[in-house]
């Protein structure tokens, strides 16, 4: 997947982060329709947990909620707002 693809799915992913934590199943099913293949949100959930975009509210395995990392995402006018390290 490009480097904008995974950005693009990113935005989308981090646009639903931002009205509360969700599961992988509720991201997944809200997703697919924009993100047309469940192997492409699998890449751009891997790689927002992977970068520190997103973080899980319990122990892997479970099916704890994501959420977004404040120390890495913020939101302004409705944007998504990425810090690149």
């Amino acid at each position: 997947m490009s480097v904008e693809g995974r950005i693009r799915g990113a935005k989308l992913v981090l646009q639903q982060l931002m009205h509360g934590p969700l599961s992988w199943g509720e991201l997944e099913r809200r997703m697919l329709p924009a993100c047309g293949t469940h192997w492409k949100f699998t890449t751009v959930m891997r790689w927002l947990t992977d970068e520190g975009y997103i973080v899980k509210d319990g122990p892997l395995g479970s099916r704890a909620p994501y959420r977004f990392n404040p120390e890495r995402v913020r939101y302004e006018d409705g944007e998504v707002i990425i810090k690149i390290s």
